[in-house]
C-alpha cells in the first residue's frame, strides 16, 4: 500500500507540474480553459485624417495592445499599405505586456495611406485587422 501511495503522489505532482507549465506558457488559463480569444490592438498615433509631411523622412506609429486575461500578447504587426504587407512593432512596456508599442515608418512617397495593426497572443490567436486609420503624406 505504501508503494502505491508513493506512485499516486508522484502522479499527482507530475500532473500539477505539467498543468503549471501550460499555464505559464499561456496555453491554458488558470481555470484550465484554452485561450481561443484573439488579442486586440489599436493605433493611437497618428490620428485618423492626419497629414504628415514627407520631409520628416520617418514617423513613429504608436499604439497599444491587450489580451484581456488570455495568454498574453506575443507581438504586434503594423501595415501602412492597407494590410498588404506587415512590419513588427517594438514593445515599449516595461512589463512586456505590449500596452505601449511603436513601429518606425519610412516616409518615401507622398499619398494616401491606411495604417492597420494586428496582435498575436502566446496561444497563437491572431487578431483580424480592422479598417485602420487614413492618413495623408504630403510632399
Amino acid at each position: 500500500m505504501e508503494v502505491y501511495m508513493r506512485y499516486m503522489r508522484l502522479g499527482v505532482t507530475s500532473m500539477l507540474l505539467a498543468f503549471s507549465a501550460l499555464v505559464f506558457a499561456g496555453m491554458v488559463n488558470a481555470a484550465g480553459q484554452g485561450d481561443t480569444k484573439p488579442p486586440t490592438s489599436k493605433v493611437i498615433s497618428p490620428l485618423n485624417g492626419a497629414v504628415i509631411p514627407a520631409a520628416l523622412w520617418s514617423y513613429s506609429i504608436k499604439g497599444s495592445a491587450s489580451d484581456g486575461g488570455g495568454s498574453g500578447v506575443q507581438y504586434v504587426e503594423v501595415s501602412t499599405d492597407d494590410g498588404f504587407s506587415w512590419s513588427r512593432a517594438t514593445d515599449l512596456s516595461v512589463d512586456r505586456s505590449w500596452r505601449s508599442w511603436v513601429c518606425k515608418w519610412a516616409l518615401s512617397f507622398s499619398g494616401n495611406y491606411t495604417i492597420k495593426s494586428r496582435a498575436v497572443d502566446n496561444a497563437g490567436n491572431q487578431e483580424a485587422a480592422g479598417k485602420g486609420i487614413k492618413v495623408r503624406v504630403t510632399p
